[in-house]
């Protein structure tokens, strides 16, 4: 009878370790197909484009002579000795005479780099540049486009021949008539969040 007994636990004994297997069989493989599915997720985020066209038609931005700089427009914070380093790449923007010209006005639509946002546009970030006193004639005729949005990038040429962006943000409860302003090389590698709105503006053909 003790035998029996014995046997009857050891069965017992088995049997549960068999179902608790099982059981964590069954949650690993929940988990495996959750991770599944967030991957699968994030690929077709990654498959939609950066950025979308926010406005269709072209905006226009009217000639300058070029001698304007953001520094001196009046339109930005003045710059405190101890932030110059945020805006350090002004120090060597290209400016220069300039005719009217067409731009298009995009918004970002997932996280991306400057990087992905300009590879998206499949054109030389260079040709799309704006110098610092069309910068400044943009935000004055399309003051809304900065308005509707947290920041927005404008992608000016330096003088080395490399590309850096304009990053502008409006704070209409600081002042509604000036804008906040930082400098970032085009090779930066951080992600814009899409849980703020920013628009990227670009000289169109």
């Amino acid at each position: 009878m003790r035998r029996a007994s014995s046997e009857k636990i050891i069965h017992l004994n088995q049997g549960g370790n068999v179902v608790k297997k099982k059981l964590a069989l069954r949650l690993l493989k929940k988990k495996v197909d959750s991770l599944l599915v967030r991957e699968e997720k994030k690929e077709k985020v990654m498959e939609q484009p950066p950025i979308a066209l926010m406005i269709p038609e072209k905006l226009l931005v009217s000639q300058c002579d070029g001698a304007e700089t953001c520094l001196q427009s009046g339109l930005f914070f003045p710059i405190k000795n101890k932030d110059a380093k945020d805006v350090m790449h002004l120090d060597s923007a290209v400016n220069k005479p300039t005719t009217a010209a067409k731009v298009r006005v995009y918004e970002l639509k997932r996280d991306a780099t400057f990087g992905q946002m300009f590879k998206h546009l499949r054109n030389n970030p260079r040709k799309m540049c704006f110098t610092e006193a069309q910068i400044c004639t943009f935000i004055r005729e399309n003051k809304h486009v900065l308005t509707s949005c947290d920041a927005t990038f404008f992608p000016f040429a330096l003088k080395s021949g490399k590309v850096a962006v304009l990053h502008v943000t409006y704070y209409p409860e600081i002042s509604e008539d000036q804008f906040c302003m930082y400098t970032y090389p085009i090779w930066n590698l951080r992600p814009w969040n899409t849980k703020f709105k920013f628009h990227l503006v670009v000289m169109s053909k």
